[in-house]
């Protein structure tokens, strides 16, 4: 652990504790929106996280048309490219969060410099209590976040943060004190045209004559050992898929997984397994899964961007609960290992993120398990030649 963890995990529980004892002293007097100039969306979680507020700001702007609304994540601007009704009338700004807590403090002052009159915060989990802090000091006398765990006492309004229902619906509900609702709960992702195009063109330049593509993605973001189905499995997953079908495997991820899959993929495979880890950005990493037949991933942003596609998905799931990740009418087909201890991992602040048995939710899950659902699906697809099941 370094130096700054050291000191984080007890000012961070030391803020936990204070807001147990303080946290029932807040009040939810009605927000006067005509007093509010500017909003902002606080979000400082990974790509996913970012990825579930976009039903949140276009129930915003719809309600509030005349009302500047700006987004604090630690991604900015770019991400924002899979969803252009976004870039409009939207200021994206990135908050650096490897600078230091003065380093923060700095940019949090320069991004609500023009004034903040109500900032609307999904955090959630580890980032419940640092993200009411960054709230907080924007100055904005109206701040909405999470109630958990004793993180509410720096809002001035809240709601009550669940373990067993959607995320995406959860922030929605945040805008319900604000009159605010969206029956559309929908990522509305879309592809620039170049990038559809880039796209298309690694597929179809990676199909054999009538052939099938199917998308891997054996990674996950934060607290990836919670989350990540064994790499050795993935490759097993392959040869059994290559010796029933007539697949090539396209494998994504970040620069940081390509060499962790090319430790674990046989040299035997390569050709059929194309590991394009780090070699093509998000937005066509985006393009990719749409235009393939079959994705296969963990708990992950990409899971996200597959299901808003309507690509056929399997989301392989250890720690994490489905339930909060996906939404209510998901399409992906889940496969998990069900153990007495999960999943152990629902977003709650202070979790260990240690596992006492051996990550056995995962380990428990046997490749058959993901073929059995994988086979049906590639029969179905309209591409290519289909599989023959025995």
């Amino acid at each position: 652990m370094s130096l700054k963890q050291y000191i984080k995990k007890p000012v961070l529980s030391a803020l936990f504790s204070l807001g147990k004892l303080r946290g029932y002293a807040v009040g939810q007097e009605p927000i006067d929106m005509a007093r509010v100039e500017r909003i902002m969306v606080l979000q400082l979680g990974g790509i996913g996280d970012v990825l579930l507020i976009f039903p949140l700001l276009r129930c915003l702007r719809r309600t509030f048309p005349d009302k500047p609304l700006v987004t604090v994540t630690e991604y900015g601007d770019w991400l924002f490219e899979l969803a252009p009704d976004l870039k409009k009338g939207i200021t994206h700004q990135r908050l650096d969060m490897s600078t230091g807590y003065l380093g923060k403090l700095r940019q949090i002052r320069e991004i609500s410099g023009e004034g903040i009159g109500l900032v609307v915060s999904t955090g959630r989990g580890d980032g419940a209590i640092e993200s009411s802090v960054v709230a907080w000091l924007t100055g904005a006398p109206c701040r909405i976040g999470f109630s958990q765990e004793g993180s509410r006492f720096l809002y001035t309004h809240t709601c009550d943060f669940s373990y067993y229902n959607p995320i995406v619906e959860q922030n929605l509900g945040l805008l319900q004190m604000l009159q605010c609702s969206s029956a559309e709960n929908g990522l509305g992702l879309e592809l620039v045209k170049d990038d559809e195009i880039e796209g298309r063109r690694v597929v179809e330049q990676n199909r054999e004559p009538g052939g099938q593509v199917i998308v891997f993605h054996p990674f996950a973001g934060n607290f990836g050992e919670l989350k990540s189905w064994p790499a050795v499995c993935y490759v097993q997953l392959a040869e059994k898929l290559i010796a029933e079908c007539p697949v090539n495997i396209l494998v994504l991820g970040s620069s940081e997984d390509r060499e962790l899959w090319e430790a674990a993929c046989p040299v035997g495979l390569k050709h059929k397994l194309i590991n394009l880890c780090g070699e093509i950005s998000f937005s066509i990493s985006a393009a990719v899964i749409r235009n393939s037949d079959l994705f296969i991933g963990n708990d992950s942003s990409l899971l996200h961007l597959a299901e808003s596609f309507g690509v056929p998905a399997i989301g392989i799931f250890g720690a994490t609960s489905p339930i909060q990740i996906l939404p209510w009418e998901h399409t992906s087909d889940i496969v998990c290992h069900k153990v007495s201890c999960g999943p152990c991992y629902l977003h709650q602040p202070k979790h260990s993120h240690r596992c006492q048995a051996d990550i056995i939710c995962l380990k428990g899950i046997e490749v058959e398990d993901v073929l059995d659902v994988a086979l049906p699906k590639l029969t179905m697809s309209g591409r290519g030649n289909q599989c023959v099941l025995p």
